[in-house]
């Protein structure tokens, strides 16, 4: 089954105890010109920002899923915990977003149960390649727009929340061309293991 999307997202799963595996979801970056990015810079129209699939739960396994194509994140979980994110293909990602994305990321994850030593967050065996940014991102809660490149991370885990204990696994990923490897930010136990940047 394969989801196309023009929008701000392609699938969201907004529940817990959830596992979506062995779809194809594919965007319109290969439509979008450089020109037409840049005069949608101040706009945001979420045709340049959509992300593949987005979760906002605990207990979520995205697994064995082709995702490529999409202007913004390909994978993105956030607000949660016990998350696996396995054996996937992503590429083509985060072309043309304001945002600053990645092509498989984790950002401020929520414990769902107190625990403070396992490894609840698990991005493995994933094959990232051709993710990067083509524009400068505009994220205002940076404080100011640099005007550089510096988005475009292959896989990003970022801001734990401040009662969030458990750990970070991310083992045998393969990123290939990707404007940043793999980007560790704000975020405290964290194993890298095994993976070929």
């Amino acid at each position: 089954v394969k989801f196309q999307f023009d929008s701000a997202l392609a699938v969201w799963l907004s529940g817990n105890y959830v596992k979506f595996q062995g779809f194809e979801v594919e965007g319109v970056a290969q439509n979008i010109t450089y020109k037409e990015a840049i005069a949608n810079w101040w706009i945001g129209d979420r045709y340049y920002n959509g992300s593949g699939i987005v979760s906002t739960g605990h207990h979520v396994e995205i697994a064995d899923n082709i995702v490529h194509d999409t202007p913004a994140s390909g994978i993105s979980a956030r607000d949660g915990d016990f998350i696996t994110i396995k054996n996937n293909i992503v590429y083509n990602c985060d072309w043309w977003t304001i945002a600053g994305s990645k092509g498989i990321g984790v950002t401020d994850a929520k414990s769902s149960d107190g625990s403070t030593t396992a490894q609840n967050i698990k991005i493995e065996s994933n094959l990232i390649f051709n993710v990067e940014s083509r524009i400068i991102s505009r994220v205002w809660k940076k404080g100011k727009a640099h005007l550089t490149i510096d988005e475009g991370e292959g896989v990003l885990v970022q801001i734990n929340n401040a009662d969030y204990r458990g750990r970070y696994l991310i083992k045998n990923n393969f990123l290939l061309f990707t404007g940043k490897g793999i980007v560790v930010n704000q975020t405290n136990k964290a194993d890298l293991v095994h993976n070929t940047l």
